[in-house]
């Protein structure tokens, strides 16, 4: 999944609050409201590690809240989010033969980012890892595009 950098530069990205695990009805019913409405909306994204959210790439708020009205499990627009951000948030994602279990490895980014440990196991696009931690050891979850290996 990957985002286009061909739209003009007046589209911008807003982050739309979901109802838990409606995220993808969200996306659909905004995609369905703006071609049936005929409305300047360039993309409609959605990624599995920010559960709750989805990113509409639209010309206007203004937009975006007179097609908000017609879709239900939503919760409103958080506002918008720079280019940059979305990028980031959606760059590919290392494959698994990348991070091994039991690397040691640096969280990159993310509100862990800085945390040093080691893989305890991988499940899907998730790590398990142990955090080195001497005063309290623990164990976090993270999607492994937010991983690097430590050397």
């Amino acid at each position: 999944m990957g985002i286009q950098a061909s739209m003009p530069y007046d589209f911008r990205f807003y982050a739309v609050r979901t109802n838990p695990k409606r995220e993808k009805r969200v996306a659909e019913d905004i995609s369905r409201i703006a071609k049936r409405m005929k409305l300047d909306v360039s993309q409609v994204l959605h990624h599995p590690t920010t559960k709750g959210y989805v990113y509409v790439e639209c010309r206007s708020q203004q937009e975006l809240e007179r097609m908000l009205k017609m879709v239900p499990s939503h919760k409103g627009i958080v506002g918008e989010i720079p280019p940059d951000q979305i990028e980031e948030l959606f760059a590919v994602e290392p494959s698994l033969d990348e991070i091994k279990e039991y690397e040691k490895v640096v969280v990159s980014q993310g509100p862990d980012k800085g945390t040093v440990g080691v893989v305890e196991r991988i499940d899907g696009k998730e790590a398990v890892i142990m955090v080195e931690d001497p005063i309290m050891p623990r164990r976090i979850i993270v999607p492994l595009g937010r991983l690097e290996r430590k050397d």
